[in-house]
């Protein structure tokens, strides 16, 4: 456990583990203080389930839903996945994502993120997890700029919508 209670250095063990972005873990304390002890809910089977899937097309992420076998118990509204593990780790190294306003992060990806879901709109859980993939920021920053920018619109029940008409860059 690092300063400030943090946990950071899993990126092996949830590959090893086949853990999904939104995966569930269970943690509790070790034998030592500063230690934890890390677990997760395997399924006894994989199941397939649908899962939004990043892709890059043209140096920009891109979102769709596929089916993918699951292995452990998961947040519906925050897994996400990618088959193209090294395109988008070129995209979240690089200077100009890191460089980017959290608003035309959003605009890139919430076009895909809500496509077949309710009146196409997406859950904020959602569009955090996704944002995470590009840049590391706190739910808040997120959930700030989804109410700062007129062209997201809140939809009820934590859903939103992208109207491409109110947006100006």
């Amino acid at each position: 456990v690092a300063e400030g209670r943090y946990i950071a250095g899993l990126g092996n063990w949830y590959s090893e583990n086949e853990i999904p972005v939104g995966g569930y873990i269970n943690l509790a304390p070790g034998p030592r203080p500063g230690t934890v002890l890390i677990g997760y809910n395997r399924r006894p089977r994989p199941r397939r389930e649908w899962v939004r899937l990043a892709s890059v097309e043209n140096g920009r992420v891109h979102f769709s839903l596929e089916k993918r076998g699951i292995g452990c118990d998961y947040d519906d509204l925050l897994i996400l996945g990618t088959d193209q593990l090294a395109a988008m780790e070129a995209i979240y190294r690089s200077g100009e994502t890191q460089n980017r306003t959290l608003a035309s992060i959003l605009t890139e990806i919430m076009p895909s993120l809500s496509e077949g879901g309710p009146q196409n709109a997406v859950h904020a859980k959602t569009i955090y997890s996704a944002v995470n993939m590009l840049r590391r920021i706190t739910p808040g920053a997120v959930f700030a700029e989804l109410m700062r920018q007129q062209a997201f619109q809140a939809v009820g029940d934590q859903y939103w919508k992208f109207n491409t008409k109110k947006w100006q860059s």
